[in-house]
């Protein structure tokens, strides 16, 4: 949401507005419904919108219309405040987390150990390589 992340700015948070942290959003993800000014469409993370099929959901959303709520096209577009159809990060029907998305694919990459059960204390780099402690 655009609304919190402009609210660390004034905090002193520098580098993290939404205009700052968008074009990483957009970046990590392909987005089913295309991208656009707040999608990205290229991105390792898959993300849909669920399906909506069961039978009461759009008595559901025109219930909340009449209550006063607003539909919100994309909840992580423009506005999120309103109901919508959920999305997921899912990938040819499995989850595409981080470990889909961006381990899977480089795992067999010379410069990358993966060690599950372990604790990292600190992190050395030197240039452009990273080694932990």
């Amino acid at each position: 949401n655009a609304k919190d992340f402009n609210g660390w700015a004034p905090r002193g948070v520098e580098g993290w507005s939404y205009d700052d942290v968008l074009p990483y959003f957009k970046w990590m993800e392909t987005f089913s419904g295309g991208s656009n000014q707040y999608r990205g469409g290229e991105g390792p993370l898959k993300i849909i919108r669920c399906p909506a099929k069961h039978k009461f959901f759009d008595t559901f959303l025109r219930s909340g219309v009449q209550a006063g709520y607003q539909i919100a096209s994309d909840h992580n577009g423009e506005e999120q405040e309103g109901i919508h159809i959920a999305q997921a990060d899912i990938d040819n029907g499995r989850r595409c987390n981080a470990s889909h998305a961006y381990l899977n694919p480089n795992k067999d990459h010379q410069n990358l150990a993966v060690k599950t059960n372990s604790h990292v204390h600190r992190v050395l780099f030197e240039q452009n390589r990273a080694n932990v402690d």
